[in-house]
């Protein structure tokens, strides 16, 4: 019995030591200082980040409006520098390029990283999604990080610096009714692991933070998002019906605070040892890891069943 027990420990943490065993040193960032750029800053995770993250570095922190680079301008920090930048168009990611790069030269410092935090969400069956508003989200979630990594990649590669992507437990854990989002998180992921390998011969660190919920404005506007679909085109409710927990807000109430998103990436740009993968925030109360360890050792089907409980 007891050779049993310790073969189940053993593997229990045979990945745990495995990735303990096989982490890596990376440069860390330069002493006389440096620069980040984040996407998607004007709330929650971006947000969060930005402000505090100014601290450690000079953050270019990229908003879609003017009213949000006011408030962020606001706040008086002068390591904090707001830059209008929507990543789903190629000529505002090039106009930020091109004021991000005068600055840090004015500055004599480098750009270490970027930070992919840009994201947007709404909720449909697959039946009924529509694909223009499917093609939205791929245009931020993928195509945008396509765009703002390619553009500033060189810049990082020659600093052997950091890559960071804000992606989601859903990156791994598909959950109904969110085709389009999971999915184009689940293509960050595999983008984001393309990258890593590519990038492992100039020393170059992508990490991927996967959270679970944290309170940001994406939950209010996914939900508006939703409700202006499904009034628009009622046929998903006829056939699918209203979510059962779609009016239970347990989930936003339970929400993580971005505190724990910011020290992830903090960990992610500046630990000699970065990880590749970190899962934060948590899901009803319950920690977030625990969906990952779910989706490796449960079977699909007692798992659609337990994800249909818990969404649907």
């Amino acid at each position: 019995m007891l050779k049993v027990f310790l073969f189940g420990l053993l593997l229990a943490l045979a990945p745990i030591i495995l990735n303990f065993a096989t982490r890596r040193a990376y440069p860390i960032p330069p002493a006389g200082g440096s620069a980040i750029v984040i996407s998607g800053a004007s709330t929650g995770i971006g947000y969060d980040a930005a402000v505090h993250l100014a601290d450690d570095f000079v953050v270019f922190a990229g908003v879609r409006k003017e009213k949000d680079a006011e408030a962020l301008r606001a706040l008086g920090k002068p390591t904090l520098v707001p830059v209008l930048l929507d990543v789903a168009k190629q000529e505002s990611v090039d106009e930020a390029y091109e004021k991000i790069t005068a600055d840090v030269k004015k500055r004599g410092i480098p750009i270490w990283a970027i930070v992919n935090n840009a994201g947007i969400m709404t909720g449909s069956t697959v039946e009924f999604h529509d694909v223009a508003k499917m093609k939205e989200i791929y245009e931020v979630n993928v195509w945008g990080v396509l765009r703002l990594t390619q553009k500033f990649l060189p810049l990082i590669r020659a600093q052997s610096g950091r890559i960071i992507q804000i992606s989601s437990i859903v990156g791994f854990l598909t959950i109904p009714r969110a085709s389009a989002y999971s999915s184009s998180k689940h293509a960050l992921e595999s983008l984001s692991d393309a990258l890593r390998m590519e990038l492992d011969k100039f020393n170059v660190s992508v990490t991927v933070v996967q959270p679970g919920a944290v309170k940001s404005a994406i939950f209010d506007k996914s939900k508006e998002a939703t409700k202006t679909k499904l009034a628009e085109d009622p046929r998903e409710l006829e056939v699918y019906g209203l979510p059962a927990n779609r009016e239970n807000n347990s989930i936003v109430e339970a929400a993580a605070t971005p505190e724990c998103t910011t020290r992830a990436i903090r960990h992610a740009l500046m630990a000699e040892y970065p990880k590749t993968r970190e899962v934060v925030a948590n899901i009803n109360g319950v920690p977030a890891i625990v969906s990952y360890y779910l989706k490796l050792t449960l079977p699909d089907r007692l798992l659609d069943q337990l994800l249909l409980s818990a969404f649907t």
